[in-house]
């Protein structure tokens, strides 16, 4: 080897093992190759006497002593330890192959769906006229019912079983009074239109609680009077709210004639109530007048109830108006369920029952918002 100082090398990032004894040899090619030539000139001097100078030949017995005398090869004792490098077992790379495209096909449905141009079997306007139709009456009765019995209906199988009772209730009686549908769609549309009801039940409870936020900061004096300084309004919100959570605060409305509580009788609850169920855009009570019109169920109020607390619940962890908490099944179902045991409790009272009896009744009502229109026929 030559004396000269060997090139600088890149640092080493992990160091090489204690039995490993590095050494260096020749390109595996260029020693194949020499071993070939001298083989070649060894048997054409052996068939026939050749001139060749003392010179030459000494040159050839060091290049052969060389050759003999070689280092042992560090890739061939690295194959004997660690076997040689051979292609991978077809069905492995198959099956590495199909975790992968398992792993990468939900962000490509995902894509695709955000990408896709049309509309999909779980919306409205995936149906033809008479399907849209059937739709929206069957939203507007499952709205009904679920405001009558629970508006907050337990999942069965990813789905309420009380929504897919509500659409083949719909669809019979639909089919008895002799509609026609477009073909092709029930009952491969079953699961998608029931949550597409599923869908507009949250959307519906998402508007009350629109409707009670709209009327809570001046119905429960919320607004913070102007002595209150900027920087201190957020705080004078949050206590206010959660004084009126305090105890329920927000569901009495001070006490009667005879220093009694006046409880689930805030003027708000029947404001909210009144707008939601009977004038508001939903209007479900049009759709069964003979118990609204009477009264207001039990139901009703609790939902109300719950909303506000709902609401209030915001304003106390919030300090503002921008932030609520959603109206879930996980959070509120419990309160609602409270709700309707109080005012349960109150209609069992030989007191605060009838009281609250009377505060129920609304017959005459929706009427009496519009007694300021007269006419005088002199």
């Amino acid at each position: 080897f030559s004396k000269d100082a060997l090139p600088s090398q890149p640092p080493v990032a992990r160091p090489l093992t204690p039995e490993f004894e590095f050494q260096y040899s020749r390109d595996e090619d260029d020693v194949v190759a020499l071993t070939s030539l001298d083989k070649t000139s060894w048997n054409e001097s052996s068939q026939g006497p050749q001139d060749i100078s003392p010179g030459l030949q000494r040159q050839q017995s060091q290049h052969i002593e060389t050759i003999t005398s070689k280092p042992e090869d560090v890739l061939q004792r690295h194959h004997e330890k660690n076997r040689k490098p051979r292609l991978p077992d077809p069905d492995s790379l198959k099956l590495l192959n199909q975790e992968t495209e398992s792993s990468v096909q939900p962000s490509r449905a995902k894509r695709s769906k955000a990408s896709g141009s049309g509309p999909t079997p779980d919306q409205l306007s995936w149906y033809g006229p008479r399907w849209k139709r059937f739709l929206e009456d069957a939203k507007a009765e499952c709205r009904l019912q679920h405001a009558l019995e629970n508006p907050f209906p337990a999942l069965v199988k990813n789905l309420p079983g009380s929504i897919t009772e509500v659409l083949i209730t719909t669809l019979v009686v639909w089919d008895r009074n002799g509609e026609q549908f477009e073909a092709g769609v029930w009952p491969e549309q079953k699961i998608n239109m029931s949550r597409l009801l599923y869908d507009d039940l949250s959307t519906w409870q998402s508007d009350l609680k629109k409707t009670a936020i709209s009327i809570a900061p001046l119905s429960y004096s919320l607004i913070p009077p102007l002595s209150v300084p900027t920087q201190e309004r957020a705080a004078w919100i949050e206590h206010a709210a959660a004084g009126l959570i305090k105890e329920s605060l927000f569901l009495r409305f001070g006490v009667d004639e005879m220093g009694k509580t006046r409880n689930f009788a805030h003027p708000t609850l029947r404001e909210v109530a009144i707008a939601f169920f009977y004038t508001g855009p939903y209007r479900i009570a049009q759709r069964m007048p003979e118990i609204f019109c009477m009264k207001l169920p039990l139901s009703c109020l609790a939902l109300v109830a719950a909303v506000f607390n709902c609401v209030l619940d915001g304003l106390a962890k919030n300090r503002h108006g921008k932030s609520y908490p959603n109206f879930s099944s996980k959070d509120y179902s419990p309160i609602y369920n409270r709700m309707l045991v109080f005012l349960k409790d109150i209609l069992g009272d030989a007191y605060h029952g009838p009281r609250l009896a009377a505060a129920l009744n609304l017959e005459g009502v929706v009427e009496a918002k519009h007694d300021h229109l007269q006419i005088l026929l002199d």
